[in-house]
């Protein structure tokens, strides 16, 4: 009977560690043991950048990943108390999962996408931008020529997707840098109009 018990009370264990995931869509974060956790990340298309970091983001792990499918345990026990945050990027956006580390164990909160990347593409004179939704209030675009001239400026609507169609006709050929930003984030890509 006392066995009986301990296994009942080892298989509660478990699956009250098991409640404490996390999932989005292809990541799944879930606490394993007093502070270890597990990161898998499923149907990888073109490759990911995971980067571990703490309440000042500083990067203190990151990983390119290629595989398909990806899966690691990481570890928190030789950590201080804090807040750290799991981001995973890709092309198109950014997805970060906050982790709390304390005396009791691992605490983790929702993955969330904190900025989605544009997709800009020159076509010719005209270059073609498109913008996910994303869980920030508003970002400002701002574009420069190479010679570091601000050529356009305005605040983007985060909430909808937004989609535009820039003309360089009258700018001609050469490099152009679209600067996308607000206070936590900095997104540059360059592009060359033929």
């Amino acid at each position: 009977m006392e066995k009986a018990i301990k296994k009942i009370a080892a298989l509660f264990v478990i699956a009250t560690i098991s409640i404490f995931t996390v999932v989005a869509s292809d990541i799944n974060v879930t606490v394993e043991g007093n502070k270890l956790i597990r990161l898998s990340i499923n149907e990888i298309a073109n490759g990911l950048v995971l980067t571990f970091k703490d309440a000042a983001q500083v990067v203190m792990y990151t990983e390119q990943i290629s595989d398909n499918e990806y899966t690691k345990r990481i570890d928190l026990n030789q950590l201080p108390d804090g807040v750290y945050s799991i981001e995973i990027e890709d092309e198109l956006k950014l997805r970060v999962v906050g982790v709390n580390v304390n005396e009791t164990g691992v605490e983790l909160e929702k993955v969330r996408t904190t900025l989605a990347k544009p997709s800009i593409v020159a076509y010719g004179k005209l270059v073609k931008m498109q913008l996910l939704p994303m869980l920030v209030e508003s970002l400002e675009l701002s574009i420069y020529n190479d010679n570091n001239v601000l050529l356009h400026i305005e605040v983007l609507d985060t909430e909808v997707e937004v989609r535009k169609i820039f003309d360089f006709t009258l700018q001609g050929r050469g490099k152009y840098r679209f600067v996308i930003k607000n206070e936590a984030y900095h997104y540059i890509q360059n592009i060359e109009v033929m």
